[in-house]
């Protein structure tokens, strides 16, 4: 499994003491959140919040993204985190969650607006590719 937070620009390799340290070092910071997954769709993270912290999990896709209904001490984050890094479900059973609907009117509405964004610059592209591919020539 991979770590990620905001308060490092590089990857990790997860293991028992990087996510002990990174947790304890998200204090005050402008990003203070930790991600720990296998890939982009099966994942859990936390972030810092004003009366402790949010967990998230999402299991393969976005219709089976979860976050805890309540905010969590550290030492419940750091448990759950770990028994995740573990294979463990045990942090299911202790942690009450929620289904969180991340396909929401404004979700798609971002979504489709991106896409009408990204057209101008995929079109423009074509020509300066184009543009360059017959300067070679």
């Amino acid at each position: 499994m991979k770590l990620s937070s905001g308060i490092f620009e590089e990857t990790l390799d997860a293991n028992k003491n990087n996510i002990i340290d990174t947790l304890n070092s998200l204090k005050g910071k402008e990003e203070p959140f930790v991600i720990l997954g296998s890939d982009n769709m099966m994942y859990m993270q936390a972030i810092e919040v004003e009366d402790g912290f949010v967990l998230e999990y999402q299991e393969g896709s976005l219709d089976k993204h979860f976050s805890s209904i309540a905010p969590l001490k550290i030492e419940v984050i750091q448990k759950a985190l770990l028994q995740y890094l573990e294979g463990s479900t045990d942090w299911k059973n202790e942690i009450d969650f929620e289904i969180i609907d991340l396909r929401s009117f404004w979700f798609k509405l971002g979504n489709l607006i991106g896409k009408i964004i990204k057209i101008p610059f995929d079109f423009i592209k074509g020509i300066k590719d184009g543009y360059n591919e017959s300067k070679s020539l």
